[in-house]
């Protein structure tokens, strides 16, 4: 609700101050088209497969203690039976660790990734901003599939082609690409 409060009076402001020009791009576009996105993607599976396999490993070793507890439970003397049960605990909460620190450890892995090509794709839409004369560059899409860019009178004032190119990448023509032109 605030974006569209945001984007309402963005909208007024230009609109009471026609000397603006106004350029939108599509960001998710151009990062997902980006080369080096095939790398981080690469590094990042790698990543995720470690820690799948360790908590898949203690996963086992729990289900593992965990049957040998029950078969041989009424055989055990309290004592036993509550430090079976105190180490089942203490690897169930381990094993709930190793999950919550591995999504963050992966969303911090992907920020570090992502950094150098944000700042790359930053430069690029300023520089191109710049070298256009637009005042401002704003969103097309976002990743909830909203547009925020709802009518472009002119065609041109969409900048995505020509931060590929600032970027030195290909402009990539498929049916993907003219959609969110």
């Amino acid at each position: 609700m605030k974006k569209i409060i945001f984007i309402a009076l963005l909208a007024f402001t230009f609109s009471a101050n026609a000397q603006y020009k106004i350029g939108y791009t599509n960001i998710e576009y151009i990062i997902e088209s980006h080369p080096k996105m095939k790398e981080i993607r690469s590094v990042l599976e790698t990543e995720t497969s470690i820690l799948e396999k360790e908590i898949q490993t203690l996963t086992q070793e729990f289900q593992q203690k965990y049957q040998q507890y029950q078969q041989a439970g009424q055989m055990m003397s309290d004592i036993v039976k509550a430090d079976k049960e105190k180490e089942l605990q203490d690897l169930q909460a381990r094993i709930e660790d190793l999950q919550k620190n591995a999504q963050i450890k992966l969303m911090q892995k992907q920020d570090e990734l992502l950094a150098p090509v944000l700042e790359e794709i930053e430069k690029a839409i300023n520089t191109v901003a710049e070298e256009t004369g637009y005042d401002y560059v704003l969103n097309g899409a976002s990743s909830q599939g909203m547009n925020f860019i709802l009518y472009a009178k002119k065609k041109e004032d969409n900048l995505t082609k020509l931060i590929f190119g600032k970027l030195g990448i290909p402009y990539p023509e498929s049916e993907e690409a003219t959609a969110t032109k």
